[in-house]
């Protein structure tokens, strides 16, 4: 049975599927990582976005220089190439009305209101919070969909890693890039995430 969250989360499957599948086959051998990228569109826990791209080893190789470490220029999203591929979620008409059916619906009049009422601005947080939450929930389990149904295998004759990226580097984008990926295959990036 559909319902409005499962017909965001199945057409969003699509797209991240069909945007994987049309990368350009001259550069597939040199890409080796994968980016999901989340902001909010204009700071609006209401609109999450998923900005997918990913890094190749000649970007890697030539901000080698400018980074502090090897590592740092292969992992830190900041060196990526940061061309997106697909967009999930943001001002998605389908996003829109999953949300607007939760427990975490509030509309954009109560959203101006919080402005002035310390109160409701708390309250409309940790709806916000609770949103995203359950919209991370979702886009991991597409990652771990993408990997059981072999489409990144596939694409690029072996998995490489899905990371979760932010502005910053902390625990729980570690965390959500560690439950995105088959155990092991984030080994690498985990040692300088760690670190840094």
């Amino acid at each position: 049975m559909s319902t409005p969250k499962t017909n965001f989360i199945e057409a969003s499957y699509i797209k991240m599927k069909d945007a994987i599948l049309n990368i350009d086959s001259s550069i597939i051998e040199d890409i080796y990582a994968l980016s999901f990228y989340y902001d909010c569109v204009e700071d609006d826990d209401r609109h999450p976005i998923i900005y997918i791209s990913y890094n190749t080893n000649k970007n890697y190789e030539e901000n080698i220089a400018k980074a502090s470490s090897a590592s740092e220029a292969k992992w830190n999203f900041a060196f990526w190439l940061q061309d997106t591929i697909a967009e999930i979620g943001g001002e998605d008409k389908l996003l829109a009305i999953w949300f607007n059916n939760t427990p975490y619906f509030y509309s954009e009049k109560e959203n101006k209101k919080a402005e002035d009422d310390d109160d409701l601005f708390e309250e409309l947080l940790e709806k916000g919070g609770m949103f995203t939450h359950e919209f991370f929930e979702e886009i991991i389990l597409l990652i771990n969909r993408l990997f059981n149904e072999k489409i990144i295998e596939t694409k690029f004759g072996k998995n490489i890693p899905v990371l979760m990226h932010e502005l910053e580097i902390f625990d729980t984008p570690i965390d959500r890039t560690v439950r995105s990926n088959p155990k092991g295959l984030v080994d690498e990036f985990l040692k300088w995430a760690i670190r840094s």
